[in-house]
C-alpha cells in the first residue's frame, strides 16, 4: 500500500525515503511524518485505538483513555515517535461515582493521523464498540505485525479472565472477537470462547481468554526505542511491571 497516494488529499511539506511530512487543509495544522508503508507501529497503535480508543464524530480528534498513567505515557511516546508529535498530555479525568478509580485522558488532534486510522485501518468513529473489526489485510500480514497488533488491542482492553492466570478480552463485535481469536490462533495462542447479556445494557457482549503464558508468544520486537517501550507494555500485560 502506497501512503503518500492514500494522503495525497493532505498538503506535503517535505518528503524523504522513507517518510511525507504533510499537514491538514484548515486552520494552521501542525506537521506530522507518515511513513510511506504501513510500519509495526501503526498496526500496534491501531490495536491500542481498537481496544480502548475513540475517533471523534464530529473532529479530528483521537483520544485514549486509561486508569494506568504509566502505560498511557508509553502509548503516548509510541505516538510521538511514529508520528514526529511533540509531547502529548495527560488529563486526570474523575469520575463522581463512588468507588471509581482515577482515570487519564489523552488526545491526539490531527487530520493525516485521524485519516490513517479512520481510513486506512476503518476504525468507525463515535461510539464503535458493536462496529469494529479486524481488517481484513490483518490477516495477511506477517507474523510479526499481528504481533504487534495484538499487543496493542490486549494492552488497552485485555484483562483477566475466567481466573487468575488468565487473559481475555470481551466486545459487543462478534466479527472482532472472531477476528482477534483467529489472529490468536495464528500465532499459537490457544483461545476459548464464551458469551453473555448484559442485562444492564441489554447488549450480546462475545468473549475470549487463553493463559497468560501464552503471552509470551505475543513478543519478538528488536532492541530500537519503540521496541524497548514495547517490551516494557508486554511486561505490564504479563503483570510483571
Amino acid at each position: 500500500m502506497n501512503l503518500k497516494e492514500e494522503f495525497s488529499k493532505f498538503r506535503l511539506v517535505k518528503e524523504d525515503e522513507k517518510y511525507i511530512y504533510v499537514k491538514g487543509t484548515r486552520g494552521v495544522p501542525k506537521i506530522v511524518k507518515i511513513s510511506k508503508v504501513l510500519t509495526h507501529d501503526m498496526y500496534f497503535l491501531a490495536g491500542v485505538i481498537l481496544g480502548d480508543g475513540h475517533l471523534k464524530k464530529d473532529k479530528t480528534r483521537i483520544s485514549i483513555e486509561l486508569t494506568d498513567k504509566e502505560k498511557l505515557q508509553s502509548i503516548n511516546k509510541m505516538f510521538e515517535l511514529t508520528f514526529g508529535l511533540q509531547s502529548i498530555r495527560i488529563h486526570p479525568i474523575r469520575d463522581k461515582r463512588e468507588n471509581r478509580k482515577l482515570r487519564f485522558l489523552s488526545y491526539i488532534d490531527s487530520a493525516p493521523i485521524y485519516h490513517l486510522f479512520h481510513e486506512i485501518f476503518q476504525i468507525p468513529r463515535g461510539k464503535k464498540s458493536h462496529k469494529i473489526f479486524v481488517p481484513k489485510f490483518v490477516f495477511n500480514a506477517p507474523l510479526t505485525i499481528k504481533k504487534y497488533f495484538l499487543l496493542g488491542v490486549f494492552i488497552t482492553d485485555g484483562g483477566k479472565r475466567s481466573g487468575i492466570n488468565s487473559k481475555g478480552l470481551s466486545t459487543a463485535s462478534l466479527e472482532f472477537r472472531d477476528g482477534i481469536s483467529r489472529l490468536l490462533r495464528d500465532v499459537l495462542i490457544i483461545d476459548k470462547h464464551d458469551q453473555w447479556l448484559n442485562k444492564k445494557y441489554r447488549k450480546v457482549y462475545y468473549g475470549l481468554y487463553f493463559h497468560k503464558k501464552y503471552i509470551k508468544n505475543m513478543r519478538g520486537f528488536q532492541s530500537g526505542q519503540m521496541d524497548q517501550i514495547l517490551e516494557y507494555l508486554t511486561d505490564k500485560l504479563e503483570g510483571q511491571a
